[in-house]
């Protein structure tokens, strides 16, 4: 199945559950319909059967968009002689969608995703190459698949990019790093369909050569820019024209944008917390059965908005007394005492729980 496909099948389940819901809610036929069709409208609007890869959060806040105008229209155009009735259900409706949409979007990539997922090279084997693939691998909303990294080391009239000596560790070890000069025969091994480059300080002559060397030969190139502290989250490229532009702002949002984050930090927030019940019980349970029975979640300080400190919450991973575990075994084995004011980390962490080392791999733990 290839995205086209994916597009559709959200479309027909998504349609199922609308009509279903207007059904046992007693709806009118016909305004169903045509409240159906100003869904189906603003969801594409704002991109939501575009299939490509992202992060769940930004899937979130447009289908959150999508579902404000919908339900903003539909209210504005319901019979007034039925409006308080059917206005509480389209609400009811909105909500239900809303879950829906992102429930089944994210299923679908989960269990299609070997078969819809772009097939990517990555040409770089630094930190940023690193972060771009352990956000790949662990982000099961996004559709790509990492087959191999290109190094550039070794290669008189590219320099000498070194490889990181973690990169076996910190990334799937089954996936290769290989020599620039083997792309083309990459490309056709793996049935590349995407390349990203990721060298952010390369010279200006070797990028050049690099995107004549992979131009038409694969569907999709990507590449990294150069982040010099003006580029932000909320910087946009424009097209002027015909004249490429990236505008950025270093101002704060907008009421608009603030008011939509709001909604969507309080439905997801919602969400998040009737779904994670059963896995906080199941934990609680795998805990009490190891003989640890002091809180599965913790608080940690961090940094909030205007530089305010913020207490985040997460399941804990690690045995109660890890802090003066810690410092026992730095203080038996300058080795690992090293190795953690190194990296403020240790790789074989004795100090994480069975079912903590779970959590963390899932990335369910946060």
């Amino acid at each position: 199945m290839n995205t086209i496909g994916l597009s559709i099948l959200l479309i027909i389940l998504e349609t199922v559950m609308y009509m279903a819901c207007g059904l046992l809610f007693k709806l009118d036929t016909s305004f169903l319909v045509k409240s159906y069709i100003i869904y189906i409208i603003f969801m594409f609007i704002y991109g939501h059967y575009s299939v490509k890869t992202g992060l769940i959060w930004n899937e979130i806040r447009k289908v959150c968009k999508a579902i404000l105008l919908y339900l903003t229209a539909v209210l504005v155009f319901i019979p007034s002689a039925t409006s308080v009735k059917e206005g509480w259900l389209y609400c009811i409706l909105a909500v239900i969608m809303f879950l829906w949409a992102i429930l089944v979007n994210r299923s679908l990539r989960i269990v299609l995703r070997n078969s819809i997922a772009q097939r990517t090279l990555v040409i770089g084997t630094g930190p940023e190459a690193q972060r771009y693939a352990k956000v790949s691998k662990n982000n099961r909303f996004a559709i790509t698949k990492i087959v191999g990294f290109v190094t550039l080391a070794g290669m008189p009239e590219f320099g000498t990019e070194k490889i990181d000596e973690k990169m076996a560790y910190l990334l799937d070890k089954k996936i290769g790093v290989y020599s620039y000069q083997c792309l083309d025969t990459l490309i056709e091994k793996f049935k590349v369909t995407q390349i990203v480059i990721i060298l952010p300080d390369i010279d200006e002559k070797i990028m050049d050569q690099i995107m004549r060397d992979i131009g038409h030969k694969v569907n999709s190139i990507k590449f990294m820019p150069e982040v010099n502290g003006l580029l932000t989250f909320s910087s946009e490229v424009q097209d002027f024209d015909g004249v490429l532009l990236v505008s950025t702002s270093q101002d704060r949002i907008n009421i608009v944008d603030r008011f939509m984050k709001r909604c969507v930090d309080i439905l997801a927030g919602i969400t998040g917390c009737i779904l994670l019940l059963p896995l906080s019980i199941y934990i609680k349970i795998k805990y009490r059965k190891a003989g640890d029975h002091d809180p599965i979640i913790f608080a940690q300080d961090r940094i909030g908005l205007d530089g305010q400190p913020i207490k985040i919450y997460k399941f804990r991973t690690m045995i109660p007394n890890a802090e003066q575990v810690l410092e026992d075994l730095m203080e038996k084995d300058p080795k690992i005492k090293e190795e953690y004011l190194t990296n403020k980390k240790l790789r074989d962490d004795p100090r994480i729980t069975k079912i903590g080392g779970k959590l963390r791999n899932s990335s369910l733990d946060e």
